[in-house]
């Protein structure tokens, strides 16, 4: 093809490309799918042909594993990719994929160059992957304008960022990504660069870089986990918020945030499982959730935490910093700790609005405020705490027209406590 020419295959009709189909002679040119076929039924190499492969109006690259396709590869509108994913469908290093609306079928698509998903902002278009994996090696912009764009499953499909890999998440409003997602870029990195990313799978992993900036949100909805392997490395973030609107995230492996300028916040119902293994950032909330492990869950003096509704499961919470029980005043909610132990070592803070809200016991767990740590009762309605309670060396402080109400469990003082 010339500068300026076009091949177009448009609807009902379909071109096949056969053994000895050759594009290398092209010094430029665009091949059009325009509602038609285009199918490649034997190996072609158009990496060094100088022209353009563009698919619009529902047009479809059928055996997509057989092309390498040029340094120029577009989706434009809606269009369908295709292929048997017993072989890789791999888009080289110099090659730029533009796409819109598209679906890919059937492949093991491997990215080692640089693909952009950048949606109109006239309709909801998809990036949908049904029965297929894409492992990103190079470099991979997800920019929806739309909100309703997504990231579409279909039939157990995956993203996969490699170890090289850079995944740029750049939004607008929000991005839904309901395909597994795993990212092992220890070279590369996960970036969130704006608005809300949120993982709609129920298995994902990270054992790489993520990277957020201020104003960004990595979001786990209901019914889905990530889980944070060795290797999880959040050092990079200038800001942003790590929230779970009832999903879990699972720390498999130790990872200190204490030094990165990001908030954890846990809602509807969420949890943070194995939480002894996390040093959590300067500010973490819990406005419904659940807080689990088997070890010393420890925050640091420099950590601020605010819950509301939670419940603390087989942990021995010792907390350096300041904790602050703040329930709403529209419910009854909680504090409780099951098989659970808090130590009190830094400032906490018991100021229920709720005449119900109260600081449960279940299997025998305890409060302890240790060697001068604060304890703070500044309660409209009286704090009531049914655990086991014992202020070894530390300051008990119940704010004139508050009061403390054990309901039936143990106070103990030890000689140098002070009430």
């Amino acid at each position: 093809l010339s500068s300026g020419a076009a091949l177009q295959v448009i609807a009902g009709n379909t071109l096949t490309l056969n053994t000895n189909s050759d594009f290398s002679g092209s010094s430029g040119g665009t091949l059009s799918i325009s509602a038609g076929i285009v199918d490649v039924a034997n190996p072609v190499d158009m990496s060094a042909s100088a022209m353009v492969i563009n698919i619009n109006s529902n047009g479809l690259l059928s055996n997509a594993q057989n092309l390498i396709i040029p340094n120029s590869f577009n989706v434009n509108g809606t269009g369908t990719i295709s292929g048997n994913n017993a072989t890789q469908f791999i888009t080289p290093a110099a090659s730029t994929t533009t796409l819109d609306d598209v679906t890919v079928i059937g492949l093991d698509w491997v990215n080692q160059g640089t693909v952009n998903w950048i949606p109109l902002n006239n309709s909801a278009n998809d990036f949908t992957l049904d029965n297929t994996t894409f492992t990103n090696q190079g470099t991979l912009l997800l920019q929806n304008i739309n909100t309703a764009s997504t990231m579409v499953n279909l039939n157990t499909s995956s993203l996969i960022n490699d170890i090289n890999g850079v995944i740029n998440s750049n939004p607008t409003t929000t991005m839904s990504i309901e395909v597994q997602f795993d990212n092992n870029a220890t070279s590369g990195s996960f970036n969130l660069q704006a608005g809300t990313t949120q993982f709609n799978n129920s298995i994902n992993s990270n054992q790489g870089i993520v990277n957020l900036v201020a104003g960004t949100t990595f979001r786990l909805i209901s019914g889905n986990t990530m889980t944070l392997n060795a290797g999880s490395d959040f050092s990079g973030s200038s800001g942003g918020t790590i929230r779970l609107d009832g999903g879990t995230l699972d720390v498999a492996a130790p990872l200190d945030l204490s030094a990165v300028p990001i908030v954890i916040i846990l809602n509807a119902n969420s949890t943070l499982a194995n939480a002894h293994n996390l040093v959590i950032p300067t500010n973490f909330n819990v406005v419904s959730g659940t807080i689990s492990g088997v070890g010393t869950f420890t925050t640091p003096i420099t950590s601020t935490t605010t819950l509301d509704d939670v419940t603390v499961v087989g942990l021995n919470w010792v907390s350096q910093g300041t904790v602050n029980w703040n329930p709403a005043n529209n419910s009854a909610n909680d504090f409780t700790l099951d098989n659970a132990t808090f130590t009190n070592q830094g400032s906490l803070l018991l100021q229920n609005i709720h005449v119900g809200s109260t600081m449960v016991n279940l299997n025998s767990s305890s409060l302890v405020n240790d060697n001068a740590a604060l304890l703070n009762i500044a309660a409209i309605t009286p704090t009531i705490v049914e655990v086991s309670f014992t202020s070894a060396g530390g300051f008990i402080d119940i704010a004139s027209g508050s009061s403390l109400s054990l309901n039936g469990a143990t106070l103990t003082l030890d000689s140098a406590g002070t009430l």
